[in-house]
């Protein structure tokens, strides 16, 4: 005789359905969890890259104010602007393998400009020229969409010093001594930026527009 097993078809019951529901809401808390780990991760690496990459242009631009006879200009308003008169140094600083290294026909001019977002160009970035006899030598973008001029926050920007300063800050001309501020948007916090900031002094002569 053929057993009918109907009868010992059961359906789900509550406490089941329960059991389910709690065990996919913890599965999705650890996979929200694990995923935010992950982006946190990432947006630290690219803070950390970024002020690699600050810190390095910091240093660019403090040894060519220190290898510069004077200060031309400095602009701490816009355009932010600094530009510098030095002696070619590309080749060393040794005199007996270049002879001519501190004649007058040696001199460039090294400028930096901040480039703020324009119709024919939407990125930030600071852009760095060599210059001699009127011919530009070299041209080079540093930090596209790194850095403002001023503190992001409009607070903060309020008291924050500009890109390009006088040191000390409030200093009368002529001074010799130049003050810059990198605010990095880095995007761990929504309005904050990372500070880095160096002083350097001009070996040289010093006074702005100085002969």
């Amino acid at each position: 005789m053929k057993r009918n097993d109907s009868n010992q078809i059961q359906g789900v019951t509550l406490m089941e359905v329960m059991m389910v529901v709690g065990i996919l809401g913890i599965a999705s808390t650890m996979i929200i969890a694990g995923i935010n780990f992950i982006n946190s991760m990432v947006r630290q690496r690219t803070s950390m890259e970024i002020q690699n990459q600050a810190q390095a242009v910091l240093y660019l631009m403090t040894r060519d104010v220190r290898n510069a006879d004077f200060i031309i200009n400095m602009s701490s308003n816009p355009p932010y602007q600094l530009d510098l008169r030095t002696y070619d140094f590309t080749y060393g600083y040794d005199k007996r393998k270049n002879p001519r290294l501190f004649e007058p026909d040696n001199m460039i001019t090294i400028s930096y400009v901040y480039h703020s977002p324009d119709g024919s160009d939407p990125q930030n970035y600071l852009l760095r020229r060599v210059i001699k006899d009127s011919k530009e030598l070299d041209k080079k973008k540093y930090l596209t969409n790194m850095i403002t001029p001023l503190h992001p926050n409009p607070v903060m920007a309020a008291t924050s010093n500009p890109i390009f300063k006088e040191f000390p800050v409030g200093s009368a001309r002529p001074f010799n001594c130049v003050q810059i501020n990198f605010y990095l948007e880095t995007g761990l916090t929504k309005g904050s930026a990372q500070v880095i900031k160096a002083e350097s002094m001009v070996r040289g002569s010093s006074a702005i527009g100085a002969p």
